[in-house]
């Protein structure tokens, strides 16, 4: 039974996290993404009520740091390499522990894309607030 109870919890986190990047990607899509330019998100890294997703659309990219505002996530910074550093997560409001976790899950899933696509997230410049209310343009 218990043996059970322990793998239904598995899938349940396995499910649940499948869920989250699928709202992260979405949020991100229905905040920028247009007919003609479409957005591709990833990779996409969660930490507590945190995220970090990386994007990019055309010649443009960067990363979105995200909240969980209850059960739903919202954009709420935008930047490119500087999203990447525990120190600027954690003055974007993480702790030091859901900071580091961030970063190092970050750099250990964005060692898996090309890099062709790890430079096109590096091309936002500095750290920019979003308002979850407006559509910012990168």
């Amino acid at each position: 039974m218990k043996y059970l109870l322990c793998l239904m919890m598995i899938l349940l986190s396995h499910l649940v996290r499948a869920d989250d990047n699928a709202n992260i990607e979405h949020v991100i899509k229905a905040q920028w993404e247009t007919p003609n330019k479409p957005v591709n998100v990833e990779p996409v890294v969660i930490e507590g009520n945190y995220a970090v997703a990386g994007w990019a659309q055309g010649a443009r990219g960067g990363r979105a740091l995200l909240r969980r505002n209850h059960n739903n996530w919202e954009v709420f910074m935008c930047g490119g390499d500087d999203l990447t550093k525990p120190t600027v997560l954690q003055q974007s409001g993480l702790s030091p522990e859901e900071a580091n976790e961030l970063a190092r899950k970050l750099k250990q899933a964005e060692q898996g894309l090309s890099s062709e696509t790890r430079k096109q997230l590096s091309i936002f410049e500095g750290v920019v607030p979003v308002d979850s209310q407006s559509h910012h343009h990168h």
